[in-house]
């Protein structure tokens, strides 16, 4: 029998939010819808055992939550630069709204920029979002980041 194709994108993240709203939904970037179809992915292509397994094209956004903006905007980084209004909130460890403007710009931002890198390096965003996420825990650990966002 032939192969299973999946086709995970943005619009089937949008469909995740929109039918699980207590699971997926109230973020506009999608964060744990993505991260479902990203670690479905990743789960799906390191256990592929026989020509059963479904094929997934992967399009979707980077999981961008806390931990990208962290990585791309650590010291010695630089990729993206926080508003001083956001920089302040993160220092005295405020809750901040998933809507707040500059929290919305700061995750778009990392989008964008965790697109990039998949462009640049070839590889999936699953790859891409994994290294990304293990990157902003390391520098954090080594005291080069700002205090993780903390999300209402």
């Amino acid at each position: 029998s032939p192969t299973a194709r999946l086709s995970f994108d943005l619009p089937l993240a949008q469909q995740l939010a929109e039918t699980f709203p207590a699971s997926f939904g109230g973020d506009p970037l999608f964060k744990k819808a993505s991260l479902t179809l990203l670690m479905v992915d990743a789960h799906i292509a390191a256990r592929k055992t026989t020509e059963a397994t479904p094929t997934i094209t992967l399009n979707t956004i980077a999981a961008a939550d806390y931990r990208l903006p962290q990585a791309f905007s650590a010291q010695g980084v630089g990729i993206i630069q926080l508003s001083p209004r956001l920089r302040q909130k993160l220092l005295a460890q405020k809750l901040v709204s998933i809507m707040d403007p500059d929290v919305v710009k700061l995750r778009t931002a990392s989008v964008v920029a965790a697109h990039r890198l998949c462009v640049q390096s070839g590889q999936p965003m699953s790859v891409v979002d994994a290294a990304l996420w293990g990157a902003g825990r390391t520098l954090e650990k080594q005291g080069k980041t700002l205090p993780v966002m903390r999300v209402l």
